[in-house]
């Protein structure tokens, strides 16, 4: 999120709600946290790095007539940007930016077979991702603040969908699936500003 003051270093946590967007069964809601770090370049201008983390969730899900669960978690790593529009000083800011970098999703999918076995399929994915957002925030105080933003993130490449065949079916052979890759999220957290490069290593020295 953007701070105000050149040169600021601020770090924060957020709580994060998450639901997918995509074929199948790539619609789950998943919450979690945010951690990050953000360093000003100028006024209303904000880099650094962002971690999310949500939890797993477990769901029920039916492709025609056959029933199967999956389990699903994301986590991605990235480069924040953002930049701000609100007048100089003001306590109110609204801002834009966008997150890139890499983000993991496992999708663990449960099934019984026609032998009333239970069978287990473990699909892991990592890809690059990209996440326009937008968002404001409000300074409590001149060290203290909260937000609030929206996002969508995305991998240029789709993650894609995969085909898991059935083992030991008489009737249905196989059913289609797509780990999270495609997503919105919401987020709601807090911000403290620390210092700033300067007065950091003034202090070192």
């Amino acid at each position: 999120m953007v701070t105000a003051n050149a040169q600021n270093i601020s770090v924060g946590a957020q709580y994060s709600l998450l639901t997918g967007h995509g074929a199948n069964d790539n619609h789950s809601t998943l919450s979690g946290a945010t951690v990050f770090g953000t360093f000003s370049i100028k006024d209303n201008m904000t880099t650094g790095a962002v971690i999310h983390a949500y939890a797993p969730k477990k769901s029920n899900y039916k492709s025609g007539d056959f029933a199967y669960k999956a389990t699903d978690d994301v986590t991605n790593i990235a480069i924040s940007y953002e930049i701000s529009f609100g007048p100089k000083g003001s306590s109110v800011q609204p801002f834009m930016g966008v997150d890139m970098g890499l983000s993991t999703s496992n999708h663990k999918v449960e099934y019984y077979n026609d032998m009333n076995k239970l069978i287990k399929v473990n699909l892991k994915q990592a890809y690059v991702m990209m996440s326009p957002k937008a968002g404001v925030i409000v300074a409590l105080t001149k060290t203290l603040g909260v937000y609030s933003q929206a996002q969508y993130n995305f991998s240029p490449g789709n993650g894609g969908t995969t085909v898991i065949h059935v083992q030991n079916a008489k009737s249905r052979t196989s059913f289609t699936t797509e780990p999270i890759s495609k997503y919105y999220n919401i987020d709601t957290g807090i911000y403290l500003r620390i210092g700033n490069i300067r007065s950091i290593f003034n202090n070192r020295n």
